[in-house]
C-alpha cells in the first residue's frame, strides 16, 4: 500500500502588524491550520518581522498585538518560527528582541524552504 505523504504549508508574513491586518490573518491561518494537525511552517521576512517584537504598541485597536498568538505556536504543533536575517538587518533589530524562539536564516536558506514548500501562501 502507498502512503500519501502529509502535505505542508508554508505562511509567508510580510507585512506589518500596524500596516495591514493580513500579517494578523496569516498568524491566524497558522493556528487554525495546526489546530487541524496539519504541517505549518511560517516565515517572517520584510516588515513581517515586526510581528516578532516583544515590545509592540498597535496604534489602532484593529491591529492587536501579535505576540500573544506567536507564543502559543507550539501548542499548535506548528515549526519553529522562521525569520530572515536580512529583515531584521536591515530594520536594526536584534534577536534579543523577539518574543521567542526563532529560528534566524540566511537568504539563500530562505530561497531553499520557499522553493520546497508544498503550499506556499503569503500575508
Amino acid at each position: 500500500m502507498e502512503t500519501k505523504q502529509q502535505q505542508s504549508y508554508t505562511l509567508l508574513i510580510c507585512t506589518s502588524p500596524w500596516d495591514h491586518t493580513s500579517g494578523k490573518t496569516g498568524i491566524d491561518a497558522a493556528l487554525a491550520l495546526g489546530a487541524f494537525g496539519q504541517k505549518v511552517q511560517w516565515v517572517f521576512i520584510q516588515n513581517g518581522v515586526y510581528h516578532l517584537l516583544s515590545k509592540q504598541a498597535p496604534l489602532c485597536p484593529v491591529y492587536k498585538k501579535s505576540s500573544h498568538f506567536l507564543s502559543q505556536w507550539s501548542l499548535y504543533d506548528i515549526n519553529q518560527p522562521i525569520a530572515c536575517q536580512s529583515s531584521l538587518q536591515e530594520r536594526s533589530l536584534s534577536s534579543k528582541e523577539l518574543i521567542t524562539s526563532v529560528n534566524l536564516v540566511n537568504r539563500q536558506v530562505l530561497q531553499n524552504i520557499l522553493d520546497t514548500a508544498h503550499h506556499l501562501w503569503s500575508f
